[in-house]
């Protein structure tokens, strides 16, 4: 990335000179915490002439990226179970909570980068629990669900998931308790029941007359 492109993401607003000065000693400790100097390499690939910052990606890897090319290997694979349910563990490792922002909490482009992250985080985790489910892991899958729904506790799939996982493994009515508090939520906030796919899964999970979570029966 070139330098000034680089000093405007981490410091927005700097001028040329503070920016530098602020990269120049940020390089540096950074340097000092990998022992460069000590070890007889550098993490940085500078190209002074053109002002381009770095990493030396044949020293540094980035979990970041291992992330998306492991969540990347989930969506492929659906349908193999057994290498989705693999993957989507490894995922889960790799996504240790929300990318920290707190130093850019000025950088839209920051935000927008965490929440596109922790929605891929989401995906990998329901694929991860539909495929534990699909090979009779139902407290795995129950682990999988659970995570989605903690990151988008309104994300319909992730519900869905977590709904189904409790209830193969033998957690009906915590099941049901989360469907309830979606579906509350719905009609709070915007007006509506879950979508007609959901209530039915509802239906089918839950006794005859507790499967409605307060919204009313299937039109």
């Amino acid at each position: 990335m070139h330098r000034s492109e680089l000093i405007e993401v981490i410091w927005p607003g700097r001028d040329t000179e503070t920016g530098t000065q602020r990269l120049y000693e940020s390089v540096s400790a950074v340097r000092a915490v990998f022992g460069c100097k000590r070890g007889g390499f550098d993490v940085f690939r500078m190209d002074k002439p053109e002002k381009i910052v770095a990493f030396d990606t044949t020293v540094v890897t980035c979990d970041v990226d291992l992330f998306e090319e492991t969540v990347s290997q989930v969506t492929m694979n659906e349908g193999l179970h057994e290498a989705v349910v693999e993957q989507a563990g490894q995922a889960r490792t790799l996504y240790r909570g929300d990318l920290d922002i707190a130093a850019m909490a000025d950088a839209p482009e920051a935000t927008t980068r965490r929440d596109e992250l922790r929605g891929m985080f989401a995906t990998a985790m329901v694929a991860g629990a539909r495929a534990a489910m699909a090979t009779e892991r139902h407290q795995l899958a129950v682990q999988f669900a659970q995570d989605a729904y903690a990151a988008d506790r309104i994300r319909e799939d992730a519900v869905a998931a977590l709904m189904e996982a409790l209830c193969l493994a033998g957690r009906t009515a915590e099941g049901q308790k989360i469907y309830a508090q979606y579906s509350t939520h719905l009609i709070a906030t915007m007006g509506l029941p879950p979508s007609r796919v959901l209530r039915e899964l509802a239906a089918s999970l839950f006794p005859a007359g507790d499967a409605d979570g307060g919204v009313g029966p299937i039109p």
